[in-house]
């Protein structure tokens, strides 16, 4: 497995690449999990 940090400001574009997301404002995790799941929120 290999990971790679992306960062994006639009998440129609990294929704296409990523199968796990995380979220963070301010140096702090707001949002974390998948994609799908991240869109409902």
């Amino acid at each position: 497995d290999m990971a790679i940090v992306l960062v994006e400001q639009y998440f129609e574009f990294a929704y296409k690449l990523a199968d796990k997301f995380v979220a963070l404002r301010r140096g702090e995790v707001v949002l974390r999990g998948s994609p799908d799941k991240i869109a409902r929120s």
